[in-house]
């Protein structure tokens, strides 16, 4: 894997939960009203928190993480454009806080693996800069968007990012074994 196709898929991945992002505070307020709201975003940072926690620990394949966690979150944006129960809500925002744990822990560790140390600074700032610009740019660019076509197409578009973030990070990943195996057997 090589830094510009990790950052190319995480760019789709953040334009993908950029333009999902304020639809699902809405949808969130919508389903479990305002009494609830804190509770269900507390929630989903309390499971981010502690499953931080066991992710740093005991993940070693952190592409692999990465990759699943991205189809996960693709799924479960997707599951947003439909009619879910209260529990359901708060069922999702658990697993979104795993799945945001595993980015946050696993992406800073995987740029530095694949960096120079005298170059770490720059990628990181790099990756951080384009992935603001991207979430930023997705939210002004899905105002119009679902103002056009509705709510529920920003959870499809988002998902659809989502998992060509994931497949693309997949198929790098699968091309890098494959080329490594064949000139291990030369």
């Amino acid at each position: 894997m090589n830094y510009l196709t990790f950052l190319i898929a995480n760019m789709l991945f953040a334009l993908g939960s950029g333009i999902s992002a304020p639809y699902w505070v809405i949808r969130v307020n919508e389903i479990v009203g305002i009494e609830y709201f804190g509770i269900a975003f507390g929630i989903s940072i309390l499971s981010q928190s502690l499953s931080a926690l066991f992710v740093g620990r005991y993940i070693t394949q952190r592409l692999k993480a990465i990759i699943l966690s991205q189809f996960l979150f693709a799924l479960v944006v997707l599951l947003f454009s439909t009619n879910l129960s209260f529990s359901a809500v708060m069922g999702l925002e658990v697993i979104i806080g795993v799945l945001v744990a595993i980015q946050i822990v696993c992406v800073p560790v995987l740029i530095a693996e694949m960096s120079e140390k005298e170059n770490l600074g720059k990628r990181y700032g790099y990756f951080h800069s384009l992935d603001g610009i991207a979430i930023g740019l997705a939210m002004i660019v899905g105002s119009s968007i679902s103002a056009i076509f509705g709510i529920n197409s920003m959870f499809f578009i988002g998902a659809i990012l989502s998992f060509a973030s994931a497949l693309l990070l997949w198929l790098a990943s699968f091309q890098k074994t494959k080329l490594n195996s064949s000139l291990k057997a030369e």
